[in-house]
């Protein structure tokens, strides 16, 4: 049984001040608890997406359509660079702290025990990292920082969406998969629902229960699982993961022809 919509896009589109279509006639919903992947190459509108859901929108774009989202509801990012995230300037429990006292309103040695939990819980010993710069840790360490601030937003509300935006790019396989597996691990425990943004369809079919994939600021298709995915496009997007090539010549491409193709049958499902 399918849980309860926690938001739905209603044909929802932004675009420039001169009119041009950045995101077209969006028409899906996330349902409570699950992970729901968002898949395209580079400037398909992924990240736009997310963003609009966020109401990070910039000024200049106008917006058509609506998102329903319900009363109580945060959404919080995660995003793929996290050295760029973090002020280089400032500790790592410095800037924790701020965040946990604005939304949790705690002061003095309570604050301090609530910085090491919440690093604790995330995977990092507090000793290690919390009196360190960004710039002092790993990327992998600096991502479960992020993570722990996503989190720590969503304390207090009903109903909560953590964003992960190529959350894991720019990481190497081994710390990839720990923040895949901290990830899913966290959303069991604290009741969130995740939108998985990458342009990995092979990762993000381990991961999400649903997933859709966006050409040219379309929606082309949304499926379940890979096996399930109709359009050349689509199958050849799981095609081009380098875990489904042998050599580095032996990984595909997607063919121009092909990508205008998807751009044409995307525009046509729109209602």
């Amino acid at each position: 049984m399918q849980n309860k919509k926690l938001i739905h896009l209603q044909n929802f589109s932004v675009k420039t001040k001169q009119g041009d279509f950045i995101l077209h006639k969006l028409n899906f919903s996330l349902y409570e608890g699950e992970t729901f992947g968002l898949i395209g190459e580079s400037g398909s509108g992924k990240s736009m997406t997310a963003r609009a859901i966020c109401s990070l929108l910039p000024e200049s774009f106008s917006v058509e359509g609506r998102i329903i989202r319900p009363d109580n509801f945060v959404a919080s990012m995660i995003f793929q660079e996290p050295y760029a995230s973090l002020n280089p300037s400032l500790k790592i429990k410095t800037q924790l702290k701020e965040l946990i006292k604005r939304k949790l309103s705690l002061s003095g040695k309570e604050l301090k025990q609530e910085v090491r939990k919440w690093l604790f819980k995330v995977g990092l010993n507090p000793d290690e990292v919390e009196n360190a710069h960004p710039h002092q840790i790993s990327g992998g360490q600096c991502q479960r920082v992020m993570i722990a601030m996503a989190l720590v937003n969503m304390q207090g509300k009903k109903y909560r969406l953590l964003i992960a935006d190529e959350a894991t790019a720019s990481l190497d396989r081994e710390s990839e998969k720990h923040i895949i597996h901290l990830l899913m691990s966290l959303q069991k425990k604290e009741q969130f629902t995740m939108l998985w943004i990458s342009h990995d369809l092979y990762r993000a079919s381990e991961i999400c229960s649903r997933m859709a994939v966006m050409v040219d600021g379309k929606i082309l298709e949304i499926f379940t699982n890979s096996s399930e995915a109709k359009h050349e496009y689509t199958k050849a997007l799981f095609a081009c993961s380098p875990e489904n090539a042998k050599t580095i010549e032996s990984l595909q491409t997607i063919s121009k022809e092909l990508y205008e193709k998807a751009k044409q049958d995307a525009l046509r499902q729109v209602p």
